[in-house]
């Protein structure tokens, strides 16, 4: 069983937030809001960023209660984003810790460090990608709120290389 200083250590060492590390963005550009569909059209998952930001929150707290909780959405809503990629993926994102005197909870599985690292790549790509030069200002009008943001599709098994 794992003590609770190794688990506030470990919280420790994760981000507080997800989103792109570069914060440089010229306010020529909208905020991104990416949205990953992983899997086929019979069998899919979405990492969106309020999805990776549940696996974060998992993780710093040691509970998808608390987690979900912090994002304003019920306990049902957490349970089901995870377990809709665990399936997809067929591992655990998310472990179980038995109680005891501290008390139960969760624990993020390398699976779901791998889905945080991957999306935080290929968003910090994407706000590369829009800030290059060759795109130009962007002086269209914003979308309009019901058109749907395109999607990546990645085939479950794809690893991906945050380095």
């Amino acid at each position: 069983m794992a003590g609770p200083h190794r688990d506030a250590k470990r919280r420790a060492s994760l981000p507080d937030t997800v989103g792109s590390n570069d914060k440089s963005a010229e306010s020529a550009f909208p905020p991104l809001n990416l949205s990953i569909t992983i899997g086929s059209a019979d069998k899919k998952a979405f990492l969106t960023p309020q999805t990776v930001e549940l696996l974060v929150l998992v993780g710093q707290h040691g509970s998808i209660s608390a987690a979900a909780r912090r994002l304003g959405r019920t306990y049902k809503w957490a349970w089901n984003a995870i377990d809709a990629l665990a399936r997809l993926f067929g591992q655990d994102l998310v472990a179980a810790r038995r109680g005891g005197v501290v008390g139960g909870g969760s624990d993020l599985t390398p699976v779901a460090a791998s889905l945080i690292s991957g999306y935080r790549a290929v968003e910090d790509a994407a706000n590369r990608a829009r800030r290059s030069p060759c795109l130009g200002p962007l002086d269209h009008p914003a979308p309009d709120q019901t058109t749907k943001p395109p999607r990546l599709v990645i085939q479950p098994g794809v690893k991906f290389n945050a380095g």
